[in-house]
């Protein structure tokens, strides 16, 4: 949640915007009857946040909780939001809009080293080089969160190269690493 406040932050900060909706993935399984499938269930959850009024990070912090633990308790499959309200999605399908979702994805156990069968699982969680080509954008941005069990955060944030430049995306990933240093150091200090 607090990822995702610095992300409302930032966004305000590029739009002007203070109404804002993140599409953020979800596993989808919220349904009692997809608990024990297997198989992928991963829904855009829209999270509408309004920053109206948020002076300190911690209140952007305390409207976005709001926001999420709402929406987590009423998760609607998003095709049937759109399909039940296209007019939340009109914006989005402007030509001059790019969609810029957000996940984050917390392990909670470790299996590092762990064997199963003749394989042994190591994953690889820091990338050093970036992926020129991926399969996992949308048609703007989807900026990815990955939070190892030591508590390190990995940070991917992938792009349509016709929507965005390299220098673009680097703004704003230095942007909102300022955003979220100064917003824990000082979350009731004014927002710059």
């Amino acid at each position: 949640m607090v990822l995702l406040a610095a992300y409302n932050v930032l966004l305000q900060r590029l739009t002007g915007a203070t109404d804002l909706v993140v599409p953020a993935i979800t596993s989808g399984r919220g349904q009692p009857e997809f608990h024990e499938t297997v198989g992928p269930f991963f829904n855009f959850l829209p999270l509408r946040t309004d920053l109206t009024g948020c002076e300190t990070f911690r209140q952007v912090v305390d409207r976005t909780r709001g926001t999420c633990v709402e929406a987590y308790a009423r998760e609607i499959p998003f095709l049937q939001i759109a399909a039940e309200s296209p007019e939340l999605m009109a914006e989005a399908a402007l030509d001059d809009r790019a969609l810029c979702a957000l996940q984050v994805w917390q392990f909670a156990t470790v299996m590092e080293g762990e064997r199963i069968g003749d394989l042994a699982v190591e994953e690889v969680r820091g990338r050093l080089f970036s992926q020129p080509n991926g399969t996992d954008i949308p048609d703007g941005a989807l900026l990815t969160f990955d939070i190892d069990p030591s508590g390190e955060i990995y940070g991917n944030f992938a792009y349509n190269s016709n929507l965005f430049t390299e220098s673009s995306i680097m703004s704003m990933v230095a942007e909102l690493s300022g955003i979220l240093r100064y917003g824990v150091a000082a979350p009731d200090s004014p927002m710059e």
